[in-house]
């Protein structure tokens, strides 16, 4: 199976799935950064970082949960759209207080939960479960390398524009493309027979 896989464009688009999910998890180490840019207190950066863990931790479970009762369709959808949510909410949270500020870091915790959770998911519904071992550590590397290329990515891009704006937007973009590339593999689950 594993020869069948990589030769497959589901193994590509859980690659791309993989990569692009650890590269714009990433943002939220520059979240204390965001806060006190727009114009918010240290004290505040580090509640919103706390809220980040509160959404990443209870995340975790809270996406299990789903995948468990409602299917990894619903799990990609509320992780995914959680975390593209909290970009959104803190992205304006300057303009609608601190209130938005927290909601977002909490949304985007809990796609950053997803950044680890849902991969290995998606990978065991498309691929099955033979040969999950060598296809999992294949595809796992590409995540490595997002978090690798995305911490120094967005630090390039606020160092160039003096924002976070177009960092914030470029999550976004990853997420679409996240969201897109995953949604497409599963439907290669009956095409490759496992």
């Amino acid at each position: 199976l594993k020869s069948a896989a990589l030769k497959s464009p589901a193994f590509y688009l859980v690659l791309v799935f993989t990569g692009l999910f650890g590269l714009a998890s990433t943002v939220s180490f520059h979240v204390p950064n965001f806060v006190q840019s727009v114009g918010f207190t240290a004290a505040m950066a580090a509640t919103g970082v706390t809220c980040v863990t509160i959404g990443q931790t209870g995340g975790k479970f809270m996406l299990g949960a789903i995948n468990d009762k409602f299917g990894i369709k619903s799990a990609l959808f509320v992780g995914i759209g959680g975390g593209m949510l909290g970009v959104v909410a803190l992205l304006i949270s300057d303009s609608f207080g601190i209130g938005m500020l927290y909601a977002g870091a909490l949304l985007f915790g809990i796609g950053f939960s997803g950044s680890t959770l849902l991969p290995p998911v998606v990978i065991r519904y498309v691929f099955g479960g033979r040969d999950y071992a060598s296809i999992y550590t294949t595809i796992m590397s590409a995540s490595t390398l997002g978090v690798a290329v995305g911490t120094t990515l967005f630090s390039y891009i606020f160092d160039s524009t003096g924002s976070y704006y177009t960092v914030f937007i470029t999550v976004i973009i990853l997420f679409i493309i996240v969201i897109s590339s995953s949604l497409i593999s599963l439907n290669w689950k009956k095409k490759l027979n496992v």
